[in-house]
């Protein structure tokens, strides 16, 4: 039986190490665009206080995972899934490669909600779920910013 996981949030970690236990046999990929690890996106807002985001907020390594008899494909992204043959299709670092699976788990996550209303300003908008946004070229300031919907907003400068 072989098991794929789209995502790596909690959800998706969560299945992934409940199906190792009940099912130590079972083959298991994750697939997940992250690079370092588990971590939950309710943390990222530390980022604004810490210079060391990417350290503090990881719960759970991908070599943790690996050493659970989990195969973790990170900084990949999903591009085809074909339901009829069972299969999906995946990119990491301009190489493509398609993968056979016996059951499908989706576990993507959410979005930032934007209220209908705010939509036509969506890119007024600076919306966290990675925390690579913190990351390089520098550090992040933030200040509030009056926009042309007449109330405030975050705005983040890269400095």
């Amino acid at each position: 039986m072989h098991v794929i996981i789209i995502g790596s949030g909690v959800a998706g970690i969560s299945f992934a190490e409940t199906y190792r236990a009940l099912a130590t046999d079972a083959a298991i990929t994750l697939i997940t665009q992250e690079n370092d690890g588990y971590y939950p996106r309710p943390l990222l807002s530390r980022g604004f206080t810490k210079d060391d985001i990417e350290q503090t907020i990881i719960l759970k390594t991908f070599a943790k995972l690996r050493d659970n008899h989990i195969t973790v494909l990170s900084d990949t992204n999903v591009t085809d899934i074909t339901r009829t043959q069972k299969t999906i299709t995946v990119r990491h670092a301009e190489q493509q490669q398609t993968l056979s699976y016996d059951k499908l788990i989706i576990a993507t996550g959410s979005k930032a909600f934007i209220p209908a209303p705010y939509r036509p300003f969506n890119d007024l908008f600076f919306c966290l779920k990675q925390p690579e946004r913190f990351q390089s070229p520098a550090p992040c300031s933030r200040h509030l910013s009056k926009t042309k919907l007449g109330n405030y907003r975050r705005r983040f400068n890269w400095l």
